[in-house]
């Protein structure tokens, strides 16, 4: 019996290693598997991300080109002023038949017996709204974000929370959080 028992564990503790070897391996090569796999993922990201920086760098080349062609292009004094004033006389022309338009529609409101309040919620509607903003945006826009890179100073407001970063009140300080709006 004991030599039965002697020669099982011999056999056992002769396979143990092998087995601990072969657990082992299959570890490994899981986690190489994974490693390869994650490598493509980062490389895929990778090549996205540099697309899109190629993109944006072909737009900025462009847009350079663009702008050194029209500043090099001559014709006196008036071209040059007449080239110059083509977007703010098209906002003007826009804006005129916009006001117009809402003029008109106020006073045919208001003669069709529309109390003068509610004429003009009805015309200073939410897609009216949002017109005058985007507006507002495209001309001042970039105004306001040069000022906050000059400052470096922001304000971020979620849900919950409001952001301040102020370092002009003492350098790199952390961001000011508030609950209160």
């Amino acid at each position: 019996m004991i030599t039965l028992l002697a020669t099982i564990l011999g056999a056992l503790s002769s396979v143990l290693p092998q087995l601990v070897e072969m657990f082992d391996r299959k570890n490994r090569l899981e986690h190489e598997r994974d490693m390869v796999k994650l490598r493509m993922e980062a490389a895929a990201a990778g090549i996205q991300l540099q697309i899109r920086l190629e993109d944006a760098r072909a737009d900025a080349k462009e847009g350079d080109s663009l702008r050194t062609h029209d500043s090099s292009l001559g014709g006196g004094k008036f071209i040059e002023s007449l080239r110059a004033s083509v977007r703010p006389v098209i906002t003007y022309l826009f804006f005129f038949v916009f006001v117009v338009v809402k003029g008109t529609a106020l006073v045919i409101m208001t003669q069709g017996g529309a109390p003068f309040q509610e004429a003009i919620i009805l015309i200073w509607d939410l897609e009216t709204i949002s017109i005058f903003g985007a507006i507002m945006g495209f001309w001042f826009g970039s105004r306001v974000m040069q000022k906050i890179r000059d400052n470096n100073s922001y304000e971020v407001i979620t849900n919950d929370h409001v952001f301040i970063n102020r370092p002009a009140t003492g350098g790199n300080r952390p961001l000011t959080v508030s609950n209160k709006r």
